[in-house]
């Protein structure tokens, strides 16, 4: 029985937002310090002002949407299967007697926008899975895989 959820749709322009939010604070740094490179060398802080300008617009208005909507994610009994990326896709397939236990983390921002990461702790590495819901989505995760 696989079970995929169709909650994600509602809280995907609160992700969205919240994604863009961060890239852009990101962005107007890169901006204010390629500003102070502008009186050191002129021609080379006004080139990285205009490449941070151009990617930091790619970035917030196509690559945080793209970012969300491609991860998806669904569970049988005793596999978590998660799928991400937008230009290297991954599919991770998680074996959940493997899993030693599940973080519950929450970012200032996650935490504004009623969102949180779970991440798997396994022999060796760590898998993330992003902006779920705080109340209901992750809940349910927990739950149904009895990691919680």
């Amino acid at each position: 029985m696989c079970t995929n959820f169709a909650t994600r749709k509602i809280y995907l322009k609160k992700i969205i937002f919240m994604s863009r939010l961060r890239y852009m604070a990101i962005f107007v740094f890169l901006a204010f310090f390629s500003g102070i490179l502008c009186f050191l060398n002129f021609y080379v802080g006004l080139a990285l002002f205009f490449l941070s300008f151009i990617s930091g617009a790619y970035v917030v208005c196509i690559y945080a949407k793209k970012r969300v909507e491609f991860l998806d994610y669904y569970y049988t009994p005793h596999h978590l299967f998660i799928e991400k990326g937008v230009f290297l896709k991954q599919k991770i397939k998680i074996l959940l007697k493997n899993v030693q236990y599940v973080d519950k983390t929450t970012a200032l921002d996650q935490n504004f926008f009623g969102l949180c990461t779970l991440v798997f702790h396994l022999p060796g590495s760590k898998i993330k899975l992003e902006n779920l819901n705080n109340k209901t989505e992750a809940n349910i995760i927990l739950k149904e895989l009895k990691l919680d």
